[in-house]
């Protein structure tokens, strides 16, 4: 039976880790923290404590990816510490949540921007939606190495266009003093913009199987493509305040467009131009990814075996591809990818929870030798956990509808779950 190709790269791996953080969060995100707290010391310093999560983050996930690198990342982890049914919770969320509604919303990003540049009818608007998810989907249908390549020109631009952006920004004079903002001083608003732009280094590691040397690449390729971006995001969030002004910052509601009109009449409206790019290729990066989660619960023996089959001519899942792709059509045409996308963050930081705290586990499990680095690992992994722990149970109490929601969408997962193995599908089939 054919099997995935590690044909991913160093380049390939730390583009697909930078480009699923460098979305369209950074371009807008800075402007919730402000909010909250206009003081360009604060809004910096949450910032850089964000880049920090980011970076403990992609080392903890690098290191479990060492230990397991086998497509689903989060999957196999989850499975080796509590179990299949804990794992097909995260294959699920993946599945129904995180990687469809997280695709349509890219797809529409890419089309409405697209369209600032040159108008798009509504007809045309969704035409143009469709075509970059069916050009994604085919490019990482023929090949692992070719959606890395595409990855990379992507990531490639997007650093270039946000690089651009805050050379223009700190080449001009400051615009025009806003009017004051009175903040609310609440921490957990504030971290709101900032997990969401920090966030995307948890998904990179669902391609580990397809990924050469994985041992020692993928911890490297997500350290470097995460440092590159959290750079970007601190300079460019400085950029903003010294454009703005943090009270400018706090009051705009399309902040990289303001920022860069305020810079040089008519640059605003070529933002969309980055912002449009910028989506694309985390659509890229999410079209790659997210099919590993599904394909790896199916070689595991949980769903039916053709979704496990890999390409004889190109090395990948295409039937996990397609599924994907079909359910993310059906999300963006009726409209439903907002309302779910709502939930991602819920799903997210709970497999970020499961994951991280369970490195000391695996790595017992595996018998790694202790060492005196593993103490700081297993304080990173703690502390990321900690972070989208108190995360979570804000968003408990300030929008307990949407967290219940949230949770109980990823808990229907144990209805398929139950069913399935019912229908006799069980955990054991040709998983590592």
């Amino acid at each position: 039976m054919p099997e995935l190709r590690r044909d991913l790269g160093f380049v390939g791996m730390a583009a697909v880790a930078a480009s699923m953080m460098l979305g369209t969060g950074i371009f807008f995100g800075p402007s919730l923290t402000a909010r909250e707290f206009p003081s360009t010391a604060i809004v910096v310093l949450l910032w850089a404590v964000g880049g920090l999560v980011a970076l403990a983050g992609a080392w903890v996930f690098g290191r479990l990816a060492a230990l397991h690198p086998f497509a689903g990342g989060p999957y196999v982890y989850v499975r080796e510490a509590y179990g299949p049914w804990a794992a097909f919770l995260f294959a699920w969320t993946s599945f129904i949540i995180i990687a469809p509604s997280s695709m349509a919303v890219m797809a529409n990003l890419f089309a409405r921007h697209l369209g600032e540049i040159s108008p798009l009818s509504r007809t045309g608007l969704v035409l143009v939606a469709l075509w970059g998810l069916a050009a994604t989907t085919f490019a990482n249908t023929i090949g692992v190495k070719t959606g890395g390549r595409v990855q990379s020109l992507l990531t490639g631009l997007k650093v270039v266009l946000v690089a651009a952006l805050i050379g223009l920004l700190f080449s001009a004079n400051g615009g025009e003093a806003a009017p004051a903002v009175t903040g609310t001083g609440r921490l957990s608003l504030a971290f709101v913009g900032i997990l969401f732009a920090v966030g995307g280094w948890e998904y990179a590691v669902l391609a580990s199987e397809e990924v050469r040397n994985p041992r020692t690449t993928i911890p490297r390729a997500l350290l470097t493509g995460t440092a590159v971006v959290v750079a970007l995001y601190l300079l460019v969030v400085v950029a903003y305040l010294a454009m703005l002004g943090p009270d400018g910052v706090a009051s705009s509601t399309a902040l990289a467009p303001d920022a860069a009109e305020a810079a040089l009449a008519g640059a605003g409206r070529w933002v969309g131009l980055a912002v449009s790019i910028s989506a694309l290729g985390t659509l890229n990066a999410i079209v790659l990814l997210g099919p590993r989660a599904t394909f790896a619960v199916a070689r595991d023996g949980l769903l039916p075996p053709q979704v496990a089959r890999v390409s004889k001519r190109w090395g990948t899942p295409v039937a996990a591809i397609l599924l994907q792709a079909g359910l993310t059509i059906v999300y963006y045409l009726t409209g439903t990818f907002e309302t779910v996308a709502a939930y991602t963050v819920i799903g997210t930081g709970t497999f970020i929870i499961l994951s991280a705290v369970v490195l000391p586990r695996l790595r017992r499990k595996s018998g790694v030798e202790r060492r005196p680095i593993h103490r700081i690992e297993d304080a990173a992994a703690w502390f990321v956990a900690g972070v989208y722990a108190w995360f979570l149970v804000f968003l408990l109490f300030e929008d307990p509808r949407t967290a219940a929601i949230g949770l109980g969408l990823v808990a229907a997962g144990l209805g398929p779950y139950l069913l399935l193995r019912a229908l006799g599908y069980r955990s054991g089939g040709a998983a590592p």
